[in-house]
């Protein structure tokens, strides 16, 4: 039986959460990916509402409010999971963190991604930080030895990443440094390490012409090309370039210069 990931939406995202819940249920599907089993539960809006009115934490309260709507949700619903993964889009303690874990709970922030990050997009981010945080919690709940992030950066998905950008190189690698391979092989078995590695894989997402691919999928059912986009919202201005042919846009743009021009010949004459 696969171990049963619950995942959450703790803030109102700035992403399509239905896009994000198929790459994420994707997950499911793969190939060599048998050990996890994603799900998202249904979750009351005024169990979430002290989510969405903070816009910082510090761990401790961060766990103790994410814990409380746990076990809420368990009150209410027959939703059993083994790990609970929250993911949000606020600052997570004074170090500014992109994920943290407290037992079986980890919490992933999505902050400043779009900004300073990407490419890649916030669905490559999201999935290895997934990987991450169950790699973290599995060690530290199954077989209690911890394993932690390494401050040499190698491209791993445990990089301690002090230079924050170093995540953007370990995400897209998609690689497991040699001796947290062998941490994770040891002590939770290789099926496990496998599954992980697959999360991790720039392989996980596929290519966008090939029919099948999640990154095809993505864009057939989201209109989210990972080649193109960051996986957030667009603004007008995005939404129209994507919407508007390639000539047309530089016919309109070359249009517009000459107007301008003949506007600024016009009114400021030399």
């Amino acid at each position: 039986m696969r171990k049963k990931v619950a995942v959450f939406f703790l803030s109102k995202s700035d992403f399509d959460e239905y896009a994000c819940k198929f790459v994420i249920l994707k997950l499911n599907t793969l190939q060599d990916q048998d050990y996890f089993e994603f799900e998202f539960p249904e979750v009351a809006p005024n169990m979430s509402q002290q989510f969405l009115e903070t816009n910082y934490w510090e761990k401790p309260t961060l766990f103790g409010a994410f814990s409380k709507l746990i076990e809420n949700l368990k009150l209410n619903s027959s939703t059993k999971a083994d790990f609970f993964v929250g993911i949000t889009k606020v600052m997570i303690s004074e170090d500014d963190l992109f994920w943290t874990v407290s037992g079986n709970q980890a919490v992933i922030t999505t902050k400043e991604w779009q900004k300073k990050f990407s490419p890649p997009s916030v669905f490559e981010y999201l999935i290895q930080s997934l990987a991450g945080v169950l790699v973290k919690m599995c060690c530290e709940i199954q077989v209690n030895k911890p394993i932690n992030e390494h401050s040499p950066t190698r491209g791993c998905i445990l990089d301690y990443a002090n230079d924050k950008k170093d995540a953007k190189v370990d995400i897209s690698l998609g690689y497991i440094c040699d001796d947290c391979k062998a941490h994770i092989e040891s002590s939770l078995g290789k099926q496990f390490a496998e599954s992980v590695e697959q999360m991790c894989s720039r392989d996980c997402l596929g290519e966008v012409a090939t029919i099948g691919s999640l990154a095809y999928d993505l864009k057939k059912f989201f209109r989210v090309d990972v080649e193109k986009d960051t996986g957030f919202n667009k603004t007008l201005w995005e939404k129209a370039k994507g919407g508007v042919p390639q000539f047309t846009r530089e016919f309109f743009i070359v249009a517009a210069s000459i107007i301008l021009t003949i506007i600024v010949t016009h009114f400021f004459p030399v």
